[in-house]
């Protein structure tokens, strides 16, 4: 000991993860190629079976950054292992990155200089390409630019942060709640949605970084549930929001919900439930063109499966 007490680090790099013992090296080397260098990484292993824990401890013994791994004893979700490593995170901002998707070497260093150059801002967001095989299909952006704009009529409507695009304050992150262990999916679009309460959201219109969806993917094992869960995240929200909302914003809002739950529906083969998510859209009385184009695109598609079966 010489006395003198360790600097932390300003970044808390926050990997959730369960069974990846196939995808968790290319995430954390995408963190360990970061420009960016004042950062740790905490892995928190949602109690997987594989061999997901010894990849990481294999990674760790040569790291030249530090890597903490946080073990939970059981699967208690990611909602769990993300919170856990918050509490535990020794720096001042919290990125977050699941172990399915991976950083461009950018993209830390780009997020912190904007925050340090918005003292008025507690996160800040940017675009995610999405991969099959390594073939671009798309880009998510956030539609409302948040860096101009803080109308929160638009960062419910429009706004949708994926997990491994954001890098925010750790304080503002207790202080909104941290995720809400009980919800199965839309347990970060709750979160974030509460944050604007407690400073800015920003956004760096760049793709930095990557989201690559494979069979075991979380995203495309949600669609039985989506439903279920995210409408009532919705209505919450607009509860929430309802002294900065009018009427008619909060009836977008829900009804551009159902839309989006409709549109999930259709996409899983659900058609049933996506003409039902359709037409509550419609009794809100906004996206009547799409709920119907919708709901007549789920009639063709029956009316096809019933002549095939023939």
């Amino acid at each position: 000991m010489n006395g003198q007490q360790q600097k932390s680090p300003r970044v808390s790099v926050v990997i959730p993860t369960y069974n990846r013992a196939d995808c968790v090296q290319v995430a954390i080397q995408s963190v360990l190629q970061q420009t960016y260098r004042d950062l740790e990484i905490i892995v928190c292993d949602d109690g997987s079976t594989d061999n997901t824990v010894e990849v990481v401890k294999s990674i760790q013994t040569v790291s030249e950054l530090p890597i903490r791994i946080e073990i939970l004893p059981y699967n208690l979700g990611v909602s769990a292992a993300r919170n856990r490593a918050i509490f535990s995170a020794q720096g001042e901002l919290i990125a977050f990155l699941d172990s399915d998707d991976s950083w461009l070497p950018e993209k830390l260093n780009k997020q912190v200089n904007f925050l340090d150059s918005n003292p008025g801002y507690i996160g800040v967001a940017c675009t995610v390409e999405n991969q099959v095989v390594g073939r671009k299909l798309n880009k998510y952006k956030l539609i409302n630019k948040l860096n101009s704009s803080d109308d929160i009529f638009q960062f419910l409507f429009r706004c949708f942060i994926t997990t491994s695009c954001f890098l925010v304050k750790k304080n503002a992150l207790i202080l909104a709640g941290l995720f809400d262990l009980t919800l199965k999916c839309s347990e970060d679009r709750d979160l974030w949605w509460r944050l604007p309460r407690l400073g800015r959201i920003g956004y760096i219109n760049e793709t930095l970084v990557k989201y690559l969806p494979h069979s075991n993917s979380l995203s495309r094992s949600h669609t039985s549930i989506v439903g279920k869960t995210y409408i009532p995240v919705v209505a919450k929200t607009v509860w929430y929001w309802r002294d900065k909302l009018t009427k008619e914003q909060q009836h977008r809002i829900v009804s551009n919900a159902h839309l989006v739950v409709a549109y999930d529906a259709s996409s899983a083969g659900k058609i049933f439930l996506s003409i039902k998510h359709s037409l509550i859209a419609m009794l809100y009385k906004n996206h009547f063109s799409q709920a119907i184009k919708l709901i007549v695109s789920n009639i063709l598609k029956l009316f096809s499966t019933l002549f095939k079966s023939r």
